[in-house]
């Protein structure tokens, strides 16, 4: 078993778990102890997991909540920052995809542009935008993922592989200025790549605690999106890191529409 696939079951062994012990893997995987502490150590570098005595806890920061309570977000007026100035992108008669994330759920609720199609994933981006009027809704099928209230899964890709869209707008987990564009999980890996692929112009949308933040999973290099969308708080030299792998936009307050 290659080194990423074993990576990659710890991590559903977590997300299910919340703990995992060192003994219990090398049982699991067949393989030394030192070969486990090494996984698990690469991982908590990451910021999948935290390292205890003889194991590993899952990094609860690192999931996003079972249902998206904005008075509970600390970054909630940056994202919907970000939100206005993504959904001021959208133009009429575009049919938009809008990926499973919390800007993106604040993106539905900004969207004005007239005779749009959405496309998601998600179900709470698809009960903001039931309620509008002239916009038609596509929502994919799946398996669903409680924990993100949104569809993953092979069901999801092919559907999302069966649209051509003007405009994508992603969340990351985080943004990496040589691995690029990542999560942590492979399901929404998959679901993000077709997204990237089948889109005239994808945007990353996330704050700015995101960059130099590196997901276990790849799902684009910054050469291979349009833009990262992302709010003025941003560390003057991040900024200038990140602008010669892509565009940034900035949200503040004063350009947000």
């Amino acid at each position: 078993m290659l080194e990423a696939e074993r990576k990659q079951i710890i991590i559903d062994k977590l997300m299910k778990k919340k703990s995992i012990k060192v003994n219990e893997l090398v049982e699991y995987f067949g393989v030394a102890k030192s070969t486990i502490r090494r996984d698990l150590d690469s991982l908590e570098a990451s910021g999948v997991l935290k390292r205890t005595h003889g194991g590993a806890v899952l990094n609860e920061n690192s999931i996003p909540a079972t249902s998206y309570n904005e008075k509970e977000d600390p970054y909630i007026e940056e994202k919907k920052l970000i939100a206005k100035k993504a959904a001021s992108l959208v133009k009429d008669n575009d049919v938009v995809c809008l990926n499973s994330s919390t800007v993106t759920i604040l993106i539905a609720k900004e969207i004005t542009a007239k005779n749009v199609t959405i496309v998601t994933n998600n179900l709470d981006v698809a009960i903001y935008i039931s309620q509008k009027e002239g916009i038609d809704l596509v929502v994919t099928g799946g398996n669903f993922i409680h924990k993100h209230n949104s569809m993953e899964g092979p069901a999801t890709v092919t559907q999302f592989s069966e649209n051509r869209y003007n405009i994508a707008f992603i969340g990351t987990n985080g943004i990496d200025s040589k691995f690029g564009v990542c999560t942590y999980t492979s399901l929404e890996a998959e679901s993000k790549k077709i997204i990237i692929k089948n889109s005239k112009k994808t945007f990353i949308v996330c704050e700015h605690t995101k960059f130099d933040n590196f997901g276990f999973k790849k799902v684009a290099s910054l050469d291979e999106i349009d833009g990262i969308i992302t709010d003025y708080k941003i560390n003057k030299e991040i900024l200038e890191k990140y602008s010669e792998k892509t565009d940034i936009i900035i949200a503040s307050p004063d350009n947000a529409e």
